[in-house]
């Protein structure tokens, strides 16, 4: 055993600690993005199933160009025949209405 290397022993003792705390940190932060990353997949795949369960066609082109494709309404009224920008934003709110009353 060398001097350098006993000389070394009280920093690598506080490299250690160093160290040990990053690894709970990191474990505590990881754990947190794992959560997160599983609460966006569960929501990213509600979203999906709904959509893909929407029997009205044009609803759910509607859903798809707005907000899957990040389209403007007056975008998504246009690819429906509709130079009105509101058309496909009255159409999905009339939709969410109906919906939302009938869930209650």
């Amino acid at each position: 055993m060398s001097i350098d290397k006993l000389e070394q022993y009280r920093f690598l003792k506080l490299e250690k600690q160093d160290l040990a705390e990053n690894i709970d940190y990191y474990e505590s932060l990881l754990d947190r993005l794992y959560k997160r990353l599983k609460r966006c997949n569960n929501d990213i795949e509600e979203i999906e199933n709904f959509i893909v369960s929407e029997d009205d066609e044009i609803i759910k082109q509607i859903i798809k160009m707005r907000f899957l494709d990040n389209r403007k309404w007056i975008d998504v009224s246009m690819a429906l025949g509709s130079s009105n920008e509101s058309y496909a934003r009255n159409l999905f709110n009339r939709y969410l209405k109906k919906s939302n009353e009938r869930q209650q």
